[in-house]
């Protein structure tokens, strides 16, 4: 009996050592099939990062191209407003020298409003017409509708005696 458990015990180690062998031999052959599939990869790795490379300088030329587009279109929104506000201080001018206060207060009321965008030069033109005509622009409507301070009458009514 011990001599049939000791051959059981050499099959199995035989075994066993084939069972090593077999599992290296299946680990090499992995390794190697994936270093194959690597190096059949790496061109279509190489292709795609081409590829997204130069769609990425495209987006980047498109960006540019568009923001640029965008600046001259501002560039030429804020040309236009000036000639606007150019316009519009001409229109004041001959009001005031046409003597119509309302009308001169009119165009100065919407210079007011673009006022804070225009260049300094335009800014001084529009002082010099709230100078010109009395002071700030008219108060909004809210500012307008506040109630002002009721000044005392004159003299006090005369009493009312019964009869």
């Amino acid at each position: 009996m011990l001599e049939q458990a000791k051959g059981a015990m050499d099959k199995a180690a035989e075994v066993a050592g084939s069972a090593v062998e077999k599992g290296r031999a299946a680990a090499e052959t992995a390794v190697a099939r994936g270093k194959e599939y690597a190096e059949e990869a790496k061109p279509k790795l190489d292709a795609a990062r081409e590829t997204v490379t130069a769609k990425a300088h495209e987006a980047a030329d498109l960006a540019r191209e568009k923001g640029a587009a965008a600046a001259q279109s501002a560039s030429d929104m804020a040309d236009a407003a000036v000639e606007k506000a150019k316009d519009l201080i001409a229109q004041a001018q001959n009001y005031i020298n046409q003597n119509k206060p309302e009308l001169a207060r009119q165009a100065i009321n919407k210079l007011n409003v673009l006022k804070d965008v225009m260049p300094p030069a335009i800014q001084a033109q529009i002082d010099k017409l709230n100078a010109l005509i009395g002071g700030e622009a008219a108060p909004a409507p809210a500012a307008a509708s506040a109630a002002a301070p009721v000044a005392a009458p004159a003299t006090a009514p005369a009493p009312v005696v019964p009869r």
